[in-house]
């Protein structure tokens, strides 16, 4: 007999499924009943004759029937999900996934249902419907991913639940190239495979999307960069028909951001990979975004400044001197720019933006005309004053630069001897017929061509040979420090004996201390110039110091130029000699690696050796002596003599122990034996004082060579002359003796350096010996190091070879890498010594100046490596002046200096104050912090405490409380305390009648001596900046760089006015793309492509009406939708009018393709519309550009 519960369920299940029938015929959805206990599916509307289903009947089909049609990638997930509905521990269903269709496409469904309870609360039935309408608008046609319009829901879907997550977007490198090459069918296969790879490696739950084009994204929900990279670098490894690109962005739940912006952001990062060699990812960062914002920006106001008459540049003046009377003789002209939003701008960041566009052409016109004129009325009081003008690369390449700099120089009424043309190229000048062709017509006016910055950059040697040059000025970066730097005078020595050589005038910018002035004063270039003598000023200054001659500037400056000109006897007797000393220590450093290294021939190099030493000590005998094995003996291994000496006396071929214990006992402990005066004889044996008695020695001093902690011998040199208690440049010696010794020997030491010895010798010296193995993979290079290098390096535990280069490696600062990594190529390939110094990050003392020489070599077992010393020089003792009075000088211009450095500082703030944190009191304060000081007397209050009672009244309320906090006594006090010591925040207060966005500083210090603490406190107005930033955030809706609608965005107003209910909607869609845009941006830089897009942006606003819509789709791509248009003739007429003006437009001329379909509300769909117009397009391409294409005229 039948369960009546059993009958009563299925009754109720036949109730529901003529229930859903009877409604099917009013919706286009699938609607569906699983009955619980059997699992059986049930469906309405024929959904079998679109998907790969059993045909409906009343007993319905297995769910296991339903999962087969679901697409493999999706069918777990919604397995699990139907199984919890069906054991009754979830309560409705609701997924979007993938069903087969009968020709095996993919297409997305949205699939709900609620479960519906018998009387007991069992679960009865699955009610529910199945719609593929919805997310069919919402997916690509080509890929089976979502399309754009469902990502930006997703997206925003993600942001307003206040999640966390990464949002990631790929792009298909050089995919237009693919298309063009190998025709669309292909570039559409292409991007099913990507679209195929992108859904193997990323998990079900990360949805992945085509946006448009080659461009694909991925919402990574609560992943952060970690994942990214790794999804990208499997991506990367895997794709092998392309190579791609990617950008990343994070986001937060506190995230202000909306889906827009952030989009922008990701292709902006996406934007940076590209430029930067593609194949690659990169993470998006506000500063370079904002950077890229601002550089467009400054384009715009420079470009207006150039059609306004050169508005906002303007030139500064900068006195160059003889270098012997320190007398002026000429000037460089120098320019500036005053930006109308952000004040003065630095020529490092607007002079690339000028020749990038090409605006350095109109602009350096006009400094050269601007610079005659000033010289041509300052030569009336200084008659022989030459000016000088900076030259661009790229106006070399403009073919009428010859006319054009005679013809301003004709225009001035000076004679070319007046003017010298500094170059100041960004790329290597190579066509040296070229350029001397144009050098030789200046040149026979009277006109001088120099070469500016040399030594650095592209400038090189090579332009002496090659180039018709006059002057060669020399960057300040080997004029900084020069009294430190032994290479650095080595090299400008060298420099200038060359070109005095040539002939060529030699001229040093960027003099700033006296002490520079001193060493350049022996080495006497021609001419110098630097902030020293003045800094860059305008003219009005410039003629207070050179031709009013009754104004204070101008007696000031006749002072100094007195000071300068006495330089050269005082003070160059009493630094010199100090100077001199340390360049002759490293000199004979480096002639002894050279011996060394040039001398196979043991005998030789020892020999050599002595007699470079001896000179350096002016020593009248120099010696080796090693042990002779089984005997009580020391053989004279090699020695050297002055002529003197050699006649009247000469050294014992042997030493007997005995005569030497003393010293030996001495070597044994790695220490020297020094005698400076006659009494330090006395302190020596019987046998000791008769030998040296006999030698007629008043003077020695004599290093072990040492070799794993064994003494095999000693190096000395007898009545120096020079350096008589100084031992350091013996222990080098010792040490290459040591090395060659060894070589010879085969003497080796386990867990030794390979090839070098001695590290508690030269420990002395502070030189770090060092032996690299070479390997094509960077990971596999050997560092081995004797003790002092590691002590040197910081290491504090032992490495392995591999580790240990590493360790050294990557703590090189970013910008001496490059210079790092050319040394040892250098090195590598020419067999020559190497010395250079580079900036290398210390475990302990932070950025420190490393000196380090090498060479090439081979190691005991053969193999080519590279060896050499490393030094600290960071910590090594500076040269102090002899005098009190000097000192005190000096302690004054420090003081000073950093008072003018705190000044300037404080210049840009809007207010400031210097707090002693002990008391509450204010040590100095300014700008609208001011009133203060006379409050906290008045009112018996610390400064936070009078601040803090005034923020209510000029603080925006919502910023209240947290400024409270922020100037709270022991917020401030606690922020020594954290791991920095700086703090910012920004808020809103009134500045006049207004409010501004500022920036509160907090620096919290302790002073040294008393263990003070102070804070400093400054605001900086940063209003203008905020406000900008703010508007990048409120801009979503808008292309970044035209400011017309962007991708997204045009679709919407598109789809918006196609779906109105005025059933008469139609239009025309135009896809536009510019034509060699790539070449554009290869020839004359990014700026200029960019400047051609925002010049297609105006004049496709200009043609079409302001009710029609314009975008950019991305690239060098633009939309344009003609609202209700359906005739040809008037879509003919605006494209001529618009080809029309772009032929005409000034600048680069500007031509394009497009592709062109008509749009009706029937059957109306965006992305085939897209797609029609972009088949259009790709047909115009194809047959030779600048030309328009029907869609319609193809089918």
């Amino acid at each position: 007999m039948s369960n009546p519960i059993s009958i009563e369920r299925h009754q109720k299940i036949q109730e529901y499924l003529q229930m859903i029938e009877a409604i099917s015929a009013s919706t286009d959805d699938y609607l569906y009943l699983v009955e619980a206990d059997t699992g059986l599916v049930h469906f309405t509307n024929h959904i079998h004759l679109k998907y790969q289903l059993p045909s409906c009947s009343k007993e319905g089909f297995p769910v296991a029937d339903w999962v087969k049609t679901i697409y493999p990638r999706d069918a777990k997930p919604v397995m699990e999900d139907l199984q919890r509905v069906l054991d009754g521990t979830q309560q409705d269903h609701n997924m979007e996934y993938r069903l087969l269709d009968r020709q095996g496409n993919r297409c997305w469904i949205s699939c709900r249902g609620v479960v519906q309870k018998d009387e007991a609360g069992q679960p009865l039935m699955l009610l529910g419907r199945v719609s593929d309408t919805v997310l069919g608008q919402k997916t690509d046609v080509l890929t089976g991913l979502f399309n754009g319009r469902k990502y930006a829901e997703d997206l925003t879907a993600s942001l307003n639940r206040h999640q966390s997550g990464c949002l990631l977007i790929f792009g298909l490198d050089n995919f237009k190239d693919i298309n063009i090459k190998y025709g669309r069918s292909y570039g559409n296969h292409i991007l099913k495979q990507f679209a195929e790879a992108l859904e193997e490696h990323v998990a079900p739950r990360y949805p992945a999307y085509r946006l448009d084009g080659d461009r694909f994204a991925l919402n990574l929900c609560g992943q952060d960069q970690t994942t990214a990279s790794k999804i990208y670098e499997q991506l990367r490894q895997t794709v092998s028909f392309c190579t791609i690109s990617a950008g990343s962005v994070l986001y937060t739940a506190e995230s202000s951001c909306d889906g827009e912006t952030l989009y922008q952001y990701a292709e902006s990062a996406l934007d940076h990979a590209k430029k930067d060699g593609k194949n690659r990812l990169f993470f998006f960062s506000f500063d370079d975004y904002r950077e890229h914002q601002n550089s467009l920006e400054l384009l715009e106001e420079m470009r207006h400044s150039v059609s306004h008459d050169f508005k906002g540049f303007f030139l500064c003046y900068q006195p160059q001197l003889q270098c012997q009377s320190c007398r002026i003789c000429g000037v460089e002209a120098l320019l500036r720019f005053q930006s109308p939003s952000r004040g003065i701008i630095s020529p490092v960041e607007f002079i690339p933006l000028l020749e990038q566009s090409r605006l350095i052409v109109p602009v350096g016109e006009w400094v050269l005309r601007t610079a005659l004129q000033a010289c041509r009325k300052w030569r009336l009081s200084l008659p022989c004053l030459r000016i000088s003008v900076n030259l661009s690369y790229i106006q070399l390449l403009d073919e009428h630069i010859t006319a054009t700099v005679l013809d301003i120089l004709r225009e001035s009424g000076l004679s070319g001897d007046a003017l010298t043309l500094e170059l100041t190229e960004s790329v290597q000048l190579q066509n040296y017929e070229y350029y001397n062709r144009i050098f030789y017509r200046w040149e026979v006016a009277g006109i001088r061509i120099a070469i500016d910055d040399f030594g650095t950059g592209y400038s090189s040697l090579g332009y002496l040979k090659n180039l018709c040059l006059d002057e060669i000025k020399i960057d300040r970066c080997f004029i900084t420090g020069i009294q430190h730097s032994t290479y650095n005078y080595r090299l400008l020595r060298n420099t200038i004996e060359l070109a005095r050589s040539s002939q060529i005038h030699i001229c040093c910018e960027g003099v700033e201390t006296m002490d520079e002035l001193t060493v350049l004063k022996e080495l006497l270039p021609d001419t110098l110039q630097g902030y020293l003598f003045s800094a860059p000023c305008t003219p009005d200054i410039f003629e207070q110091l050179y031709i009013n001659s009754d104004s204070n500037a101008f007696y000031n400056r006749l002072q100094l130029e007195e000071r300068c000109r006495a330089i050269g006897t005082s003070k160059k007797e009493t630094l010199q000699p100090a100077l001199r000393k340390k360049f002759d220590f490293e000199s004979n450093v480096n002639a002894c690696a050279r011996i060394f290294a040039r001398e196979s021939e043991t005998e030789t190099a020892l020999q050599n050796l002595l007699s470079s030493v001896a000179g350096y000590y002016g020593a009248e005998h120099a010696y080796i002596y090693t042990p002779v094995r089984d005997d009580a003996n020391w053989y004279c291994r090699a020695s050297w003599y002055t002529d003197h000496a050699a006649l009247s006396r000469k050294l014992p071929q042997m030493l007997s122990t005995s005569v030497i214990d003393r010293w030996i006992s001495y070597f044994t402990l790695g220490e020297s034996v020094i005698i400076e005066t006659p009494n330090d004889i006395l302190s020596g044996s019987p046998l000791e004082l008769e030998l040296l008695h006999c030698q007629n020695v008043t003077g020695l001093i004599a290093v072990p060579i040492s070799s794993c902690g064994q003494t095999i011998g000693f190096i000395g040199v007898s009545n120096p002359s020079e350096h008589p208690a100084s031992d350091n440049l013996l222990f080098v010696a010792a040490c290459f003796v040591a090395d060659r010794l060894n070589q010879n020997t085969s003497m080796d030491c386990a867990g030794a350096l390979p090839g070098l010895t001695s590290a508690e010798v030269l420990a002395r010296t502070q030189l770090g010996l060092w032996k690299i193995r070479i390997h094509d993979d960077l990971q596999k290079c050997e560092l081995f190091t004797d003790d002092t290098m590691q002590r040197t390096l910081g290491l504090t535990a032992p490495l392995t070879p591999q580790q240990c280069f590493l360790y050294w490696y990557t703590r090189i600062s970013d910008e001496s890498r490059h210079y790092v990594d050319s040394a040892i190529q250098g090195m590598n390939e020419t067999n020559r010594i190497v010395q250079i110094e580079y900036t290398w990050q210390h475990p302990l003392l932070g950025d420190s100046t490393v000196r380090f020489l090498g060479l090439r070599t081979k190691d005991h077992s053969g193999t080519i490596c590279l060896c050499g010393y490393h030094r600290l020089l960071s910590n090594i003792e500076r040269l102090t002046l002899p005098t009190d009075t000097d000192q005190k000088q000096i302690l004054e211009l420090e003081s000073a200096r950093k008072n003018d450095f705190y000044e300037a500082i404080l210049s840009e703030t809007i207010a400031y104050a210097e707090l002693d944190l002990e008391t509450g009191w204010p040590i100095n304060s300014g700008g609208l912090w001011e009133h203060y000081e006379e409050e906290c007397r008045q009112w018996s209050e610390t400064f936070l405490q009078a601040v803090t009672r005034s923020l209510p009244r000029i603080v925006a309320p919502e910023y209240h409380d947290a400024c409270c906090r922020y100037f709270a006594p022991e917020q401030i006090q606690s922020i020594y305390d954290s791991v920095g010591s700086v703090r910012k925040y920004c808020y809103r207060r009134i500045i006049g009648n207004d409010f501004h966005w500022v920036e509160l500083n907090i620096h919290v210090f302790r002073e040294h001596f008393t263990s003070h603490r102070y804070a400093l406190l400054y605001l900086k107005d940063i209003d203008a900046d905020k406000k900008r930033e703010l508007a990048q955030v409120s801009a979503a809706n808008t292309d970044p760089l035209t400011k017309v609608y962007n991708r997204r965005t045009f679709q919407a107003e598109v789809e918006a006015f196609m779906n109105r209910s005025d059933k008469s909607a139609c239009g025309a869609l135009i896809l536009f793309d510019i034509d060699n845009f790539k070449q554009i941006n290869d020839l004359h830089g990014h700026p200029q492509g960019d400047a051609a897009l925002l010049h297609m942006t105006e004049v496709l606003q200009s043609t079409f009406r302001q009710r029609d819509l314009i975008g950019r789709l991305g690239g060098d791509e633009f939309l344009a939708f003609i609202k209700d248009v359906s005739k040809r003739h008037v879509l003919n007429q605006r494209m001529e009018e618009l080809s029309q003006a772009l032929s005409l437009a000034d600048g680069i001329p500007i031509t394009f393709s497009a592709g062109i379909t008509f749009v009706h509300q029937k059957n109306f769909s965006y992305e085939r519309i897209l797609d029609q117009a972009d088949q259009a397009l790709y047909h115009s391409k194809q047959h030779g550009k600048a030309r328009t294409t029907y869609y319609e005229d193809m089918v």
